[in-house]
């Protein structure tokens, strides 16, 4: 018997090298992938920049609105901070539609925020969700992302679904639950707040 309980050695997973309790894209190795599964059929919509401290620039955060903001509302709403510019529009702000979803991340055995702005990404999901064979349910099935980086400047995201793994749900399940039952509201993320707990 492990000295650690099953709930612990879970906390410690989700906090090493995959982003704590978040899901990146940016952690998935080249020629590498990551299998997950959604935990709710319908993902938080909302617009992000992120943006510097005028006295800092290593301090970034990012800020949302769950509405699509004009460049007065990111202006009253950054105040002194610095917005990102667009990379092909200097001067103009880094503003990006975002997805966010609850996962269950097999690598670490826990519940993570995915959260991403990838059209490839959005639209690949959004198909295999309108799949008869999955009953037109991202839930019932797993998917595994794959990326890769050997056509630079191009980063090649691909999504494709697979058979729910064997011997899983039931953890996943009770995850899932724990997850909620210790306050995960998804939503918080648009004001910044924490998505697994209040305050």
């Amino acid at each position: 018997m492990g000295f650690l309980s099953k709930s612990a050695s879970s906390n410690l997973n989700s906090s090493s090298g995959s982003g704590g309790g978040y899901l990146n894209l940016s952690k998935v190795p080249d020629k590498g992938d990551i299998r997950f599964t959604i935990l709710e059929q319908h993902p938080l919509e909302f617009y992000q920049v992120w943006a510097a401290d005028p006295d800092n620039k290593d301090n970034r955060r990012p800020f949302r609105w769950d509405y699509q903001p004009t460049p007065e509302d990111i202006a009253a709403d950054l105040g002194d901070w610095i917005a990102d510019e667009k990379y092909d529009s200097p001067g103009s702000q880094d503003v990006k539609f975002m997805l966010a979803c609850p996962v269950y991340n097999y690598s670490t055995n826990s519940v993570q925020v995915f959260s991403f702005h990838q059209v490839t990404v959005m639209k690949e999901i959004d198909a295999i969700s309108q799949m008869e064979d999955f009953d037109k349910d991202i839930t019932t099935v797993d998917l595994v992302l794959s990326k890769d980086k050997s056509k630079p400047p191009a980063l090649i995201y691909t999504v494709r679904p697979v058979p729910k793994k064997k011997g899983t749900e039931e953890v996943v399940a009770a995850t899932w639950i724990e997850a909620k039952d210790n306050g995960f509201d998804i939503s918080r993320l648009v004001t910044n707040g924490n998505p697994f707990k209040e305050g």
